[in-house]
């Protein structure tokens, strides 16, 4: 059953390329992300084959983490995401997105430096328009790799994710996108560890994404997001976990020219809640950051 899920959306996806490869090709592009880390992409570079052209992107976030408890734990960090890819028609672009982190302060919790998860992103714009040009439909498949350590020995095989967004535009103004967002784990074994330690490894995840984005000047765009994921374990000595989480990403960013962003944004630690209790709890904390984002 696992595995005719993931070949059904492996299909989905590469069949949704295909089609959009009959588009015509053109020197500029621009393609948004849709999910908790926005990431525009755009290029006037010379292409590299007939009809392809290199992108790729940096994201720097220095961030501040609020201790809640007011225990002398804040922290203070960058979040990063580098992007290497090529457009290869109008409506395609296909990209490797690496990100990691750094701690600057607080040291004695974590690593000074850590490599997150990283994928392959395929997205396909303009898959249906409306008349009015008022609708558009997109999608987006990411693939992980057991790349983080910590992931790979917990028998992680591979993690696909389908992103189908629809987005309205009201106004000049304002514009807002709502995502489906499906997730298929991989891994090889039901879940790691015995006792109080034992974990057991997710099986698949919904996500719903409402993200209106607002232009409040030429140059100046807010986005606030709300992010609503449904998550469902493998069963694991006996046990299965059924969770709901809500949280959000607001972001206000200022462009500078037409390949750099600079910006504020802050993240909430999520509410979450177990089925069958139904009640959210909230761990506090979050980030605060700024935001700097060039595109070749």
């Amino acid at each position: 059953m696992r595995t005719n899920w993931i070949l059904s959306l492996g299909l989905v996806s590469l069949t949704l390329s295909v089609l959009a490869f009959a588009a015509p090709a053109k020197t500029g592009s621009t393609a948004t992300t849709v999910g908790p880390t926005p990431v525009p992409t755009a290029t006037t570079a010379t292409p590299v084959f007939t009809g392809v052209y290199p992108i790729g992107s940096i994201d720097v976030r220095p961030s501040y983490y609020p201790d809640p408890g007011l225990k002398g734990k804040d922290g203070i960090g960058t979040e990063n995401t580098v992007q290497l890819g090529a457009q290869l028609s109008q409506n395609v672009q296909m990209s490797w997105f690496q990100s990691f982190n750094s701690n600057l302060y607080n040291a004695n919790e974590g690593k000074d430096f850590t490599v997150q998860p990283s994928y392959l992103d395929t997205r396909v714009t303009n898959l249906w328009t409306s008349a009015n040009k008022s609708w558009t439909l997109s999608f987006e498949n990411r693939i992980y790799l057991p790349i983080v350590p910590a992931e790979r020995d917990a028998g992680q095989v591979l993690t696909m994710r389908n992103y189908l967004n629809l987005t309205k535009k009201f106004s000049d103004r304002l514009s807002v996108t709502a995502s489906l967002v499906p997730i298929v784990f991989v891994f090889d074994r039901s879940g790691n560890g015995v006792g109080a330690a034992a974990k057991a490894n997710p099986a698949f995840e919904n996500r719903v994404y409402l993200i209106p984005t607002i232009t409040l000047a030429p140059k100046l765009t807010l986005t606030v997001p709300l992010f609503f994921h449904q998550s469902l374990s493998r069963t694991y000595l006996g046990k299965r976990d059924w969770t709901f989480t809500l949280w959000t990403w607001p972001e206000l960013d200022y462009a500078i020219d037409a390949h750099q962003t600079i910006g504020i944004a802050y993240y909430s630690d999520p509410y979450t809640t177990a089925v069958p209790s139904k009640r959210f709890e909230f761990k506090g904390g979050g980030a605060l950051q700024l935001v700097y984002h060039a595109t070749l």
